[in-house]
């Protein structure tokens, strides 16, 4: 299979992956439990197959691969609409409304 179509394929797949679901994700409620919720988000992102956004420096070199990054992206914004509720994830989430554009660096947060 050509790389171009493993991209699409994946794209494909990960928009078909019924055993991503935001509800897998914990909800953040208090600051004070940062780290055991960062450790637990990071843990699931992995496991759903969404690397591609804990890496800051990752660029796509080609659609498909853009394509896959943007679902990924969708995805995960939405999962953190639900589950960032204190006054600061929600900061972050309503700061880029626009973009929807989430990625996740070292385990910290960057909405660009």
């Amino acid at each position: 299979m050509s790389p171009a179509r493993q991209w699409k394929s994946a794209t494909a797949d990960f928009r078909k992956g019924s055993k991503r679901d935001k509800s897998h994700y914990r909800e953040l409620k208090d600051e004070a439990h940062w780290d055991d919720w960062k450790c637990s988000t990071l843990a699931t992102v992995a496991a759903h197959g969404c690397e591609l956004i804990m890496d800051p420096v990752y660029k796509t070199t080609n659609q498909d691969e853009l394509e896959l990054l943007f679902e990924v992206q969708k995805f995960m914004y939405n999962v953190f609409i639900g589950t960032l509720k204190t006054s600061m994830g929600q900061h972050f989430v309503h700061a880029h409304e626009a973009t929807g554009i989430p990625r996740l660096f070292g385990g910290t947060i960057l909405l660009i």
